[in-house]
């Protein structure tokens, strides 16, 4: 009986073990994303069309703000071999690299990240090679170098036998992290990324495995390897710190050799001691050939002229502080000193405050009138304007200040249009404001400025022989602020359809139309947040349609994501927009929307996919409120939809990359 039992217990027991080993992937891909949605479906599908298919996917959303989470979980809902692992909290690349190690089951482990695409063959190539090749625990290859667009623009060499990797290793990462591959088994004896390198933890893993094992690369480019910035001043500083950790753990712990491993961090320790800037400054110069080097004291200055009459204090009144701050914040950290020129002596009491975020502000510094002060600043800040490398308006309007001091200081000029005036001043048929803007439109080109406006259209509205000097930077999105709420938005006929819209209430905006077509629907409530000319009309109207309306004024820019999750939809039935911050900040919180089919609208809103469109009249844009009334089920996937493509075209980091790249090309 006991025979019987123990050959039973022993078939069944291989027979499982079997079974398991047949599901045990060859390879595990390992990757982190945080806030990585622009280009994460990409990376990601590069692995899933991989030709060498026996492989398990392993991806940490770490604490992603942005919609990370939407598109990763779309795309496992369709392949199996894909798993999320979510953090709770940000736990940083480094520990989340390790999180995936820890459940990974395959032999080999190859990690990804989630801006890179991979080759078809890339796994194909490489699991041969390491099955061909005991002594190597780990194999990279080279890499194309591709912009943020997708487009090659180079190509990256790496050496492929291990003794010149070992040669090289020492003064440059000669691996491309994203295209390594890794035994598992040598991992398991050395352990995994090393937790106290939040940066360069691929480089100081790179050296402990040489000490034991051989290293090697392929030299095909299995891999599209996106550059952002490649130079060494991208590096954020806990990088460039890390980076000469590692070297120093290279020749006290894993043989490196000694005196040529301090030579080489002195250097690179003195380096990193420089400020950014002036590490930016050094390499701007070092790539336009010239010899000379700026004095260390000397960073990059950007002087902002305020729109004409306002002041941080407007911008705080209205709500819109920390919106325009936080731009200017992020130029001041990424390229050098910001000096903003306002018209509000009250702006003293952001000085203090800004200074601390490398922002220097220049009030009024007199009661005078707007006007006057509008031609004086130039000359009364001369001897400050003579230090920048750029000049800058934040909107057409009051631009000859900036204009007159380009003149004077014969500095690079920005003339940022913020909304095409002369173009809006037409469609509102005020023709003394719209000949006005034409005039300072010419005198700024003439100027030789490069103008910034936010679309295709306002480029358009330009001659076309002015057109080469103008640039599209669109309005950004802090998607920090304005983030998806963790509920999607799910509408219930039995209840009122909760619509929201914020905004100014002028004839521009088509409110009365709108509120004649919500007047149509059985059950609805309409929050309206802010102000306007046409308040007392819009109150007369919702009472005579007995439309059940809110108006709540004004409300602080940072509270409009709350309302913005709590409604059901978003709607903007403008006649017409330049690029509309507030159709952006909703449609990136999640939030579903609805548009007029109008200029600036239409080319945000893609109908049916990420929001809804209609013309700017009762009949249609009823017909569209019905047709969520009778289909609820739209809203959860618009509003998914409308915060992925918000985030990959208007978030904040894009923005800066925009703005931050036309500043170096400019000043230099």
């Amino acid at each position: 009986m006991k025979k019987i039992f123990l050959d039973t217990y022993v078939e069944v027991h291989y027979t499982i073990s079997a079974k398991i080993s047949k599901f045990m992937p060859a390879i595990t891909v390992i990757m982190s994303v945080y806030n990585g949605a622009l280009y994460l479906e990409a990376a990601v599908k590069s692995i899933l069309a991989q030709t060498f298919d026996d492989f398990e996917f392993l991806i940490v959303n770490d604490a992603s703000k942005d919609a990370s989470a939407d598109v990763l979980a779309q795309i496992a809902a369709n392949d199996p071999r894909i798993r999320v692992l979510t953090n709770q909290t940000n736990l940083g690349l480094t520990a989340s690299l390790n999180r995936a190690c820890e459940e990974a089951q395959g032999a080999y482990i190859a990690r990804m990240d989630a801006d890179d695409i991979a080759t078809p063959e890339r796994f194909s190539v490489q699991y041969a090679f390491l099955e061909a090749h005991k002594d190597i625990a780990a194999v990279g290859s080279a890499a194309h170098i591709i912009d943020s667009n997708g487009k090659i623009i180079g190509k990256k060499d790496v050496p492929t036998e291990d003794a010149d990797i070992r040669t090289q290793l020492l003064f440059n990462n000669v691996f491309v992290h994203s295209s390594l591959m890794i035994r598992v088994s040598c991992l398991k004896e050395l352990g995994w990324y090393d937790l106290s390198f939040k940066k360069s933890q691929d480089y100081e893993l790179l050296f402990r495995l040489s000490k034991t094992y051989a290293l090697a690369n392929i030299s095909a480019p299995l891999l599209s390897w996106r550059d952002h910035d490649n130079s060494i001043s991208a590096k954020s500083t806990r990088q460039q710190w890390d980076g000469i950790r590692a070297r120093w753990y290279a020749i006290t712990r894993y043989g490196y050799p000694f005196f040529i491993g301090i030579w080489y961090i002195g250097m690179r320790l003195g380096w990193v001691l420089l400020p950014r800037s002036v590490q930016r400054t050094l390499l701007r110069k070092k790539t336009t050939n010239m010899s000379s080097l700026l004095p260390k004291n000397t960073t990059p200055k950007v002087a902002l002229f305020f729109t004409y009459g306002i002041s941080l204090s407007v911008w705080e009144k209205i709500g819109m502080y920390h919106r325009e701050i936080a731009l200017y914040k992020r130029i001041a950290k990424e390229y050098g000193t910001v000096h903003l020129f306002t018209y509000s002596q009250e702006d003293t009491r952001f000085v203090a405050e800004l200074a601390k975020d490398n922002i220097i502000v220049h009030p009024k510094p007199a009661h005078m009138p707007n006007m006057l002060y509008s031609w004086l600043v130039p000359f009364i800040h001369r001897k400050t304007l003579k230090q920048m490398n750029i000049l800058k308006t934040n909107q057409m309007m009051g631009s000859w200040a900036a204009i007159v001091a380009q003149w004077l200081v014969k500095k690079p000029l920005i003339i940022r249009t913020g909304y095409t005036y002369s173009y809006f001043a037409k469609r509102k048929k005020q023709w003394v404001r719209y000949a006005f803007g034409k005039v300072l439109e010419r005198f700024a080109i003439r100027a030789g400025a490069t103008l910034v406006v936010a679309t295709e259209n306002e480029k358009a509205w330009y001659p076309e022989k002015y057109r080469h000097n103008i640039r599209i930077i669109p309005n950004f999105v802090d998607t920090s602020v304005f983030t998806p709420s963790h509920k999607e938005h799910t509408y219930r006929q039995e209840r009122n359809l909760e619509v929201l819209f914020i905004g100014r209430f002028t004839e521009q905006k088509n409110l009365p139309v709108f509120f004649r077509s919500l007047s149509t629907l059985p059950k609805v409530h309409l929050t309206m947040i802010g102000q306007g000319e046409m308040k007392d009309e819009l109150v007369a109207l919702s009472k005579e349609l007995h439309l059940d309306v809110d108006f709540l004024g004004n409300k602080p820019h940072d509270e409009l994501p709350s309302y913005l999750h709590a409604c059901d939809i978003f709607v903007l039935p403008s006649l017409y927009e330049g690029n509309p911050k507030v159709l952006l900040e909703a449609m990136a919180t999640g939030c579903p929307v609805v548009g007029t089919d109008v200029e600036g609208i239409s080319n945000v809103i893609i109908d049916g996919e990420n929001g809804l469109l209609a013309a700017p009249t009762v009949e249609d844009l009823s017909r569209v409120l019905h047709t969520i009334v009778n289909t609820p089920e739209l809203l959860p996937r618009l509003g998914r939809q409308a915060a992925i493509w918000l985030h990959a075209h208007y978030s904040l980091d894009h923005v800066i990359d925009l703005e931050t790249h036309m500043y170096e090309e400019i000043s230099v």
